[in-house]
C-alpha cells in the first residue's frame, strides 16, 4: 500500500525546516552582535586606557622636571608639587587596576616605579628640612634615573597598547568570519524555501490543474462524463479527485436516466397540449354566454338599486316634511301660547301704566308746588340777607358811639385829674363810661364776627336754594316729559293688545292646517314603506341571482385559466424538454 503523506504534513515539515533555518540564522546573528559589543567594549576601554598612559606618561615627565629642578634650586614647594602628581599619578594606575583587575601583575613595575620616585622625593625633601645635601645624588644621577624610569614606563605602556591591538584584531577577524556564515546560512534559507515551495505548489498545480480542466468542460455545459482524473499520490488533493471522479459517474448515471424521462415528457406533452385547445374552445363559447346573463342580471340590479334609491330619497323627503309640519305645529302653539302670555302681560302693564300715570301727574303737582316753595324760600332768604345789611349798618353805628363814648370817658378822666379832689367822683363817672365802651366795642366785634358768619352761611344757603330751585325745575320738566312717555306708550300697548288677539286667532287656524297636513304625510309614509319592502324583496332576489351568476363566471374563468395554464404548461413542457435533450447531449456517457 503506498505510504500516505498529507499537504497538511508536507506543509508543516516546509514550515518546520525554514523555522529551524531562521533560528539557526537568527543565534548566528546573535553571536555575532555579542563578539560585536566584545570588540566594542575593548575599543573603547582601548581609548581610555590609552588616555591614561598618555596622563601617567605626560606625568612622569612633569615630575621629573619638577624634581630636578627643586634639586637645582632647593625649592620645598617645587618638591611638594612633584610629590603631588606623584600621589595624582599613582591614583591613576589604581584606576587602571581596578578596570583590569585579571591583569594587575602587569601594573606591578608602573608602581614599583611610582615607588622609587616617591623615594627620591621624600629623601630631596628630607636634606632641605635637615639642610643636609652632601649625601644627595648628582643631577647628573637623577636624569639618568628618570631615563631609565621613562624608557620602562613607556615600554610598559607600548605592551598594553598592543596587547589590545591585537585582540581587537581577532575580534574583528571573528566577526568578519562570523558575518560570512551568517549570509550563507541566510542565503540557504532563502534558496531552501524558495525550493520547498517550488515543489510544493507545483505538485499542488498539477493536481488542481486536472480538477479545474474537468470542472470547465462540466461549466461549459460540453463535458466528457467518460474521461476521469488520473490519481497518483495519496493526499487530500488525491481524495478530491476520486470524489470528483464518483461525481462524475454518479453524474454519467443521471443524464441516461434523464434522457429517458425525457422522450416519456416530449409524448406527455403533445396529448396535453392538443386535448387543452379543445376544452380552451369550448369554454370560451360558455364564457360568452355567461359574461351576457351576467350583463344583463347587473343591468337589473343597477335599475333597482335606483327605484331602492330615489324611494328612499322620497321615504326621507317625506318624514322630513312630516317633522317640519310637526316642528312648525308645535313651534306655532308654543307662540300662541307666547302670545297669550305677552297679551296678559300687556294688560297688567296696561293696568300698571295708568297706575304710574297718575303717581307722575301728582310727582308733576309736587314738583309744582316745591318749586313754587322754593321760589318763595329764595326770597324769603334775599329778605334775610337785606336786614343782615341793616344789623352790620347798625353795628356801624354802634361802634361810631362807642369810640365817641371811649374819647367822652378819656376827656372825663383828665377834667377829674384836673379837679383834683373834687373830681374823685367824676372820675368814677368816667371810668365806669370807659368800662362800659370797652365792652361795648368787644360786644360788637363779637356780634359783627358772628354777623359775618350769618352772611356768609345766608349767601351759601341763598346759592344752595338757587341750585335747589333749578333742579325741581328740571326735576318738573322730566316728570312731564315721563308722564308724555307713559301716555304714547299706554296707547301703544292698546294697539299691540289688539294685533296680538289677531295673530293668535290666525295661529290657531294654522295649527288646524298643519294637522290636516301631518295626517296626510303619515299615510303616505305608509305607502312608501309598503313599496320600500317590495323592492326589499326584489333587490334580494337580483343579488342572489347576481352571485350565483358571478360564482359561476368566476368558475368558469378558473377553469378557463386553469385550461389554458395547462395548455401553455404542455406547450412550455415540451420546449423545456426540448431544450433538456439539447443541453444532455451535449454530455459524452457511455
Amino acid at each position: 500500500m503506498q505510504k500516505r503523506f498529507t499537504i497538511a504534513f508536507k506543509l508543516f515539515l516546509s514550515f518546520s525546516i525554514i523555522i529551524f533555518l531562521i533560528v539557526l540564522l537568527f543565534s548566528i546573528i546573535i553571536i555575532n552582535l555579542q563578539y560585536l559589543d566584545k570588540s566594542l567594549k575593548l575599543s573603547i576601554e582601548q581609548d581610555i586606557k590609552t588616555k591614561i598612559n598618555r596622563d601617567v606618561n605626560l606625568k612622569f615627565h612633569d615630575i621629573q622636571q619638577l624634581v630636578i629642578k627643586a634639586s637645582l634650586i632647593r625649592n620645598k614647594e617645587i618638591l611638594y608639587q612633584s610629590k603631588l602628581l606623584i600621589d595624582d599619578m599613582d591614583e591613576q594606575v589604581n584606576q587602571l587596576i581596578e578596570k583590569d583587575e585579571a591583569n594587575k601583575d602587569k601594573y606591578q613595575e608602573i608602581i614599583i616605579l611610582n615607588s622609587k620616585l616617591w623615594n627620591i622625593s621624600k629623601k630631596m625633601f628630607d636634606g632641605f628640612e635637615s639642610d643636609y645635601y652632601d649625601g644627595m645624588m648628582s643631577i647628573e644621577h637623577y636624569d639618568l634615573l628618570f631615563e631609565k624610569m621613562s624608557s620602562d614606563i613607556e615600554l610598559i605602556l607600548a605592551n598594553e597598547e598592543k596587547k589590545l591591538d591585537n585582540s581587537i584584531e581577532e575580534i574583528k577577524k571573528a566577526n568578519r568570519n562570523i558575518f560570512v556564515i551568517t549570509l550563507i546560512i541566510g542565503l540557504m534559507v532563502i534558496l531552501i524555501c524558495i525550493t520547498t515551495s517550488f515543489f510544493l505548489t507545483n505538485n499542488i498545480r498539477k493536481l488542481l490543474k486536472a480538477i479545474t480542466d474537468s470542472t470547465k468542460q462540466l461549466a461549459s455545459g460540453e463535458g466528457d462524463l467518460t474521461k476521469l482524473i488520473e490519481i497518483k499520490n495519496n493526499d487530500e488533493i488525491s481524495d478530491l479527485s476520486n470524489n470528483f471522479n464518483s461525481f462524475i459517474l454518479t453524474l454519467n448515471t443521471m443524464i441516461k436516466n434523464i434522457n429517458f424521462a425525457i422522450d416519456k415528457a416530449y409524448h406527455v406533452s403533445i396529448n396535453l397540449a392538443s386535448t387543452s385547445e379543445e376544452s380552451s374552445a369550448s369554454l370560451e363559447e360558455i364564457n360568452a354566454s355567461i359574461e351576457n346573463i351576467n350583463k344583463r342580471t347587473i343591468f337589473l340590479d343597477n335599475e333597482i338599486n335606483k327605484s331602492d334609491i330615489l324611494l328612499k330619497d322620497i321615504k326621507s323627503f317625506v318624514l322630513n316634511v312630516s317633522d317640519l309640519i310637526y316642528k312648525q305645529s308645535t313651534d306655532i302653539k308654543e307662540t300662541s301660547q307666547f302670545l297669550e302670555e305677552i297679551t296678559t302681560s300687556v294688560k297688567n302693564i296696561t293696568n300698571t301704566t295708568d297706575k304710574k300715570i297718575e303717581i307722575t301727574r301728582n310727582l308733576e303737582k309736587l314738583a309744582e308746588d316745591g318749586e313754587k316753595f322754593m321760589e318763595e324760600n329764595i326770597k324769603i332768604i334775599k329778605n334775610v340777607g337785606n336786614s343782615v345789611k341793616i344789623i352790620m349798618d347798625l353795628l356801624t353805628v354802634i361802634n361810631n358811639i362807642t369810640a365817641q363814648t371811649n374819647l367822652l370817658s378819656m376827656n372825663a378822666a383828665i377834667e377829674a385829674s384836673h379837679a383834683g379832689e373834687y373830681g374823685k367822683g367824676f372820675a368814677v363817672v368816667a371810668d365806669e363810661i370807659r368800662k362800659l365802651s370797652e365792652t361795648t366795642s368787644l360786644n360788637a366785634k363779637e356780634i359783627t364776627k358772628s354777623l359775618k358768619e350769618a352772611v356768609n352761611n345766608i349767601q351759601i344757603s341763598e346759592q344752595s336754594t338757587q341750585k335747589m330751585g333749578d333742579i325741581f325745575k328740571k326735576t318738573t320738566f322730566g316728570i312731564k316729559e315721563v308722564s308724555l312717555s307713559m301716555e304714547e306708550m299706554k296707547n301703544f300697548i292698546n294697539e299691540l293688545s289688539g294685533g296680538s288677539k289677531q295673530i293668535i286667532l290666525s295661529l290657531t287656524s294654522l295649527i288646524n292646517t298643519s294637522e290636516d297636513i301631518k295626517k296626510s304625510g303619515d299615510k303616505m309614509v305608509n305607502k312608501v314603506d309598503e313599496i320600500d319592502t317590495s323592492l326589499t324583496v326584489i333587490t334580494k332576489i337580483s343579488k342572489e341571482t347576481k352571485e350565483g351568476m358571478e360564482e359561476i363566471t368566476l368558475g368558469t374563468n378558473e377553469i378557463y385559466k386553469a385550461v389554458q395554464l395547462v395548455s401553455e404548461s404542455g406547450i412550455h413542457n415540451s420546449e423545456n424538454v426540448g431544450d433538456i435533450e439539447e443541453m444532455v447531449k451535449r454530455f459524452k456517457i457511455s
